[in-house]
């Protein structure tokens, strides 16, 4: 015998998708979104998840990483090469690892889990740069497992939690604005952070007396950093939207309630 759903199941997920497809052609326009103050924390975690996202430091390592490994002592651009292959590879891996997470964890879980991960793999990176001289092969390889695991964290967690939350948070009649704005923030990070990544090489190494592994070391002390405010700005502001209804969602932000409590 095969199993049946209730009919008074059936016709309230029914209901429900008219509902969803009503609320799709009642679109809502950028301003009349901005007017609206419960759509506050929405557009918020839209703008600083991906800030977080960006904010430490993934695409200067996706960009510049044969450049950031011949810093590293790597003197064959081959042998640089080789390593960003790795890159790569690494990042995809543990992207697809996620699809499998995301569900079975939940984003906070996810979070944190990716953050944290972040912050030691980053300052791990930072300590070989420092040490570089003194550790020779030791921390130019140290450097290059560092970055494998720094990527396999951000790619199980922020690659994709990025761009599953500002599907989430919105309702539907908002959901293409919020999703734009959300992109629009994440291309502007991106490009504000890979603009001022040599930059900020630049006026480290000033600062250390021209020692550019020094140099390097800070600009991925302060992309950790930045992973561990993100860690806290996620305890009290990410919420938790496995298995929640859009519904729900939008009537928790109308009636005012807390990103955490969700």
């Amino acid at each position: 015998m095969g199993k049946y759903e209730d009919p008074a199941v059936i016709e309230t997920e029914i209901e429900s998708m008219k509902k969803d497809l009503m609320q799709e052609s009642d679109q809502m326009g950028i301003a009349e979104t901005f007017k609206q103050k419960w759509m506050f924390y929405p557009l918020m975690l839209a703008v600083l998840i991906m800030f977080f996202q960006q904010a430490v430091g993934i695409n200067t390592v996706i960009y510049y990483g044969p450049s950031i490994f011949q810093k590293a002592g790597f003197a064959d651009s081959e042998a640089a090469v080789m390593a960003q292959v790795s890159v790569g590879v690494v990042n995809v891996i543990f992207t697809i690892v996620s699809l499998f997470l995301i569900d079975k964890l939940g984003r906070r879980k996810l979070f944190f889990l990716g953050m944290g991960g972040m912050v030691v793999t980053l300052l791990m990176i930072a300590l070989c740069f420092i040490n570089l001289d003194a550790m020779g092969n030791t921390g130019r390889y140290g450097i290059v497992g560092s970055m494998l695991c720094y990527i396999a964290f951000f790619a199980v967690s922020m690659g994709p939690l990025g761009w599953l939350i500002i599907t989430e948070v919105f309702p539907v009649k908002v959901r293409g604005v919020g999703s734009s704005i959300g992109s629009v923030a994440n291309w502007t990070f991106n490009t504000l952070i890979v603009w001022t990544f040599f930059k900020m090489i630049t006026g480290f190494t000033q600062h250390f007396n021209g020692n550019e592994a020094s140099g390097t070391a800070g600009v991925f002390t302060v992309f950790a950093i930045v992973a561990m405010v993100g860690i806290v700005w996620g305890y009290f502001f990410l919420p938790e939207t496995r298995g929640k209804k859009l519904e729900d969602i939008e009537a928790h932000w109308k009636n005012g309630g807390k990103p955490k409590d969700l």
